[in-house]
């Protein structure tokens, strides 16, 4: 291709017929070449991140091919752009299969193509992409696109193939007032962190097209451009360089400008901060070569650009330092009083350079769309409400965030995903209805969850809160997609913490005093709890769960289960036994699938009114001795109890009712009471009236 302009993405679009007839031949000088013809177009017009409007392909310019052995496309095969299109913006392109495949609609292609192609080659084969550290700025090197397609020949025909540029861009700008008319004829960067390097050999990956490094002794930290400016004026002027996708965050680099004037040179040297170089994005360097800090911020929405120049900056534009100056009440009050309401911000990365900001600024206050924003590194903590309601897409250099304020995020549905590999704390309400959240990176360190945090989060599939010791009430509410939580770090959960989520497992609530009320309450996807329950099941905790199975010793050592704790969770199914259970709300195993109920050595004392009700699958149940009374209608709409063992020697008081399972009738089996003590039982208040049931243990 004809690289004196670029763009970010180039798009190839097949249009050829879906045969396997549609293959065609190329000479490779003495080589002929077999491949799937296809139609290469680039975009007259595109504005992305990299400022362009066209780029041409140029005859001799290949596109390589990389893929595994045994694909029907040769690895380190390449196509050559014919003669015919040269200059033009549509080509007919090859993409080479094995001589002799017999290629199909439904056939299988896989690869990554890469362009330009080059013919070097690292240690185990790979291309290497060669980024020189002396360009001109017009026909030099201009970096590697890449794209990687897996698909049969029918989805390369009709979906096409995308590349995307796999190094970064420095785009320097000058302008002088002094020196107009005076040529720049060099202008160099250098790193001054000797591990952050701009050019040399790069591998590239063939998993992903990307460029990753080869041993350091290929690699620069140096970069320059030749006679990036004719004549010096009163507008900013210049020519981009190519260089490698590094991040120089927090690094310091040495610009070197030469200019001649009267036939001599001069030369100025400056050490600047640093910046987020990555692939596919360019860095504008704009120096007013009048100023003494001449660090120009380059603002990708210019009437932001314009709005913070006339507030913080002079002579119509803002510097790193005048940025650094800035307070944390300043920001607050340009946000809140110049930024009128509604107004429609496309991007905000230059937020970066605000290193005297330690907040965020509330954009909620004047409902700002923001776009796209990256922080400085000055900010530790999203603020309250800071974007609430807003329309903000992608946030970046949150590494150092350790708390998310109350509200932050509430109702933001334009947001995917944000990192926070720091985060401590996340506030109530901090990305409530958040509904198309997918991630929130890495949260290792995460120890505490407010309320609502997450609740309706439909698109939230998995968190990792391992480290998390406190939870507040909803905060995972209506998380329909959250597969799978590990739980064992935590100690204190509220109300509905998981309830009516898409929780399909849980790990270990082993820390916990209680499973809180309603805590994973309709889950109806949920069927393990890998580890022992805690001591203290809540009111309908589980409620619904209907796929939840636990083990044969996962309640032994639960003491208090609330009313419909386990209502309607038809998975617990078969012989239980609660040797630790002090009490027994009502309803609580409800609709379940229990068949047998073991109660012995319990240090309960009371069987409260409608405990066991609506458990028609139970036949069989054995009551601790402890049991001083039973409560009215304990055994309602239980048809099919059959056995029940009393184990106290002292009958216990019955309330009217206590053994009625239905409108119109009383428990009609067997009541079993201990050796010598069933005349006791005959003859005891309540009992009495089923003296014909009660027979002795054998």
């Amino acid at each position: 291709m004809r690289k004196c302009i670029f763009v970010a993405v180039l798009t190839v679009m097949a249009a050829a017929a879906c045969s396997k007839e549609n293959i065609e031949s190329q000479m490779y000088g003495d080589e002929e070449v077999s491949g799937i013809e296809v139609r290469a177009d680039v975009p007259e017009a595109t504005k992305t991140t990299i400022d362009g409007v066209s780029v041409l392909w140029s005859k001799g310019d290949r596109i390589g091919f990389i893929a595994d052995a045994g694909s029907i496309v040769p690895g380190g095969s390449s196509y050559a752009v014919k003669e015919e299109f040269a200059g033009k913006q549509t080509a007919t392109v090859t993409v080479p299969v094995v001589e002799g495949a017999d290629v199909t609609d439904g056939t299988t292609l896989a690869f990554t193509a890469y362009y330009p192609y080059s013919a070097k080659t690292a240690t185990d084969g790979s291309p290497l992409a060669e980024i020189v550290a002396e360009q001109d700025g017009q026909t030099g090197n201009w970096g590697y696109m890449s794209t990687t397609f897996s698909g049969t020949k029918a989805d390369l025909v009709k979906a096409g193939l995308t590349f995307r540029h796999a190094c970064a861009y420095i785009d320097f700008q000058f302008k002088s007032t002094e020196l107009a008319g005076c040529p720049v004829t060099k202008v160099t960067l250098t790193s001054l962190d000797e591990t952050k390097l701009f050019t040399g050999e790069y591998v590239l990956s063939a998993e992903t097209g990307a460029l990753t490094e080869t041993a350091s002794g290929t690699r620069y930290n140096q970069v320059s451009v030749s006679d990036p400016v004719a004549s010096l004026g009163s507008e900013f002027q210049g020519k981009c360089a190519v260089v490698a996708p590094v991040d120089l965050s927090g690094a310091k680099v040495k610009i070197c400008i030469t200019c001649t004037r009267d036939g001599k040179a001069l030369t100025q040297t400056k050490v600047i901060p640093g910046s987020n170089l990555a692939a596919g994005r360019k860095v504008t360097l704009q120096l007013n070569l009048d100023k003494t800090g001449f660090n120009v911020i380059g603002f990708e929405d210019a009437a932001l650009g314009a709005l913070m120049a006339e507030k913080f900056g002079s002579d119509g534009y803002l510097t790193v330092a005048q940025a650094a100056a800035v307070t944390d009440e300043q920001m607050s009050t340009f946000v809140s009083s110049i930024l009128t309401k509604n107004t429609g911000i496309s991007s905000f990365h230059e937020f970066q350079y605000f290193n005297g900001v330690t907040k965020t600024p509330n954009f909620f206050s004047n409902s700002i769309k923001i776009g796209k924003i990256t922080l400085p590194n000055s900010v530790c903590q999203i603020s309250d409400n800071s974007f609430r309601a807003t329309n903000v897409t992608e946030i970046n250099n949150t590494s150092r965030i350790t708390g998310v304020g109350l509200n932050a995020f509430y109702g933001v549905a334009t947001l995917k995903s944000i990192d926070l590999p720091s985060v401590t704390s996340i506030g109530r309400n901090s990305f409530l209805k958040a509904s198309n959240l997918e991630s929130v990176g890495d949260t290792r360190h995460l120890l505490s969850v407010g309320g609502s945090a997450f609740s309706g989060c439909g698109k939230l599939k998995s968190i990792d809160l391992n480290s998390v010791t406190s939870i507040d009430e909803n905060a995972f509410q209506y998380c329909s997609i959250l597969e799978n939580v590990d739980l064992s770090s935590l100690t204190r959960a509220g109300n509905y913490a998981f309830a009516n989520s898409g929780l399909i497992s849980v790990v270990s609530l082993g820390r916990l005093s209680k499973v809180s009320d309603y805590m994973f309450s309709n889950c109806v996807k949920l069927g393990t709890i890998y580890g022992s329950l805690p001591g203290t099941i809540g009111v309908y905790a589980f409620q619904n769960c209907s796929k939840l199975v636990l083990s044969e010793g996962q309640l032994k050592t639960v003491a208090t289960i609330g009313n419909g704790a386990f209502d309607s969770c038809r998975g617990i199914v078969g012989e239980i036994s609660l040797p630790q259970v002090k009490s027994i709300g009502s309803a609580a195993f409800s609709h379940s699938g229990i068949t047998s109920i073991d109660l012995t050595g319990a240090p309960i004392t009371e069987i409260s009114s409608s405990t066991f009700e609506n458990m028609s699958n139970l036949t069989k149940i054995t009551i601790s001795a402890s049991v001083i009374k039973f409560g009215s209608k304990i055994f309602l709409n239980n048809s099919n109890l059959s056995e029940i063992h009393l184990l106290s020697t002292t009958p216990a008081v019955l309330e009217t009712d206590a053994l009625k399972i239905s409108d119109n009738d009383v428990y009609s089996g067997i009541i079993y009471v201990p050796q010598g003590y069933l005349e006791t039982y005959k003859n005891a208040e309540g009992w009495s009236t089923y003296a014909d049931r009660i027979q002795e243990e054998n």
